[in-house]
């Protein structure tokens, strides 16, 4: 069975996602790619989360382990891309 709290971090993650593409959409910020896959990640593997209670729970609980090892690893090269060009997509300003 289901357990509550999974579901509710599924709609949350979604509801979080939605606003966050509507919030980063209008900027056009082309870099954040990387964190956008991340989110897909985190949601994915709450997905997994949910479907391991139906079927293949070994097999569904190790690509949700995977998901958000991706996720991770996606969030910290995102960031990575950020720091290192910051002005990248953007015009500099006051030179």
């Amino acid at each position: 069975m289901f357990e509550p709290n999974e579901i509710i971090n599924f709609i949350i993650g979604i509801i979080s996602l939605l606003m966050f593409v509507l919030i980063f959409r209008r900027r056009s910020l082309p870099r954040l790619w990387l964190i956008y896959a991340g989110f897909f990640f985190v949601l994915s593997g709450r997905l997994f989360s949910l479907v391991e209670h139906v079927a293949y729970h070994d097999f569904f609980n190790m690509i949700e382990h995977l998901s958000y090892a991706l996720a991770g690893m996606l969030f910290a090269a995102g960031c990575w891309e950020i720091v290192r060009n910051p002005y990248s997509g953007k015009q500099k300003s006051h030179e």
